[in-house]
């Protein structure tokens, strides 16, 4: 993959909504040829796997699937250029002693100027 390196899974710049949807039929044409629901299942294989950094890209990608602008292919392109370049990542559980995982989610919902 020739595409440049990016460090985070989403550009933190840009906010995709509904209104970056195709709403003519010229434009929902030229979008139905782009592989965009293989690429988000490809990518979110890879979060459930072993990269839980780049679900919210996952979730809010998915979001698109049934409308997809240009915008939102872009940012797919972003997320595996992302994944290209951190492929050295690895989500690592070792040790002898029992495991505890602690998480936390930094929801961001106040964005969301859709709904």
């Amino acid at each position: 993959m020739d595409g440049h390196c990016v460090l985070t899974p989403m550009d933190t710049n840009s906010t995709l909504t509904k209104a970056m949807c195709p709403s003519t039929d010229a434009e929902k044409n030229r979008m139905k040829d782009i592989p965009y629901l293989e690429a988000v299942r490809s990518i979110m294989y890879v979060a459930i796997g072993t990269r839980p950094n780049i679900t919210y890209a996952v979730q809010h990608l998915s979001y698109f699937s049934v409308n997809l602008g240009q915008a939102h292919w872009t940012t797919v392109q972003w997320v595996l250029s992302y994944l290209y370049s951190t492929k050295e990542m690895r989500l690592v559980l070792s040790g002898s002693d029992p495991i505890t995982l602690t998480g936390w989610s930094d929801s961001n919902w106040a964005s969301d100027t859709d709904d």
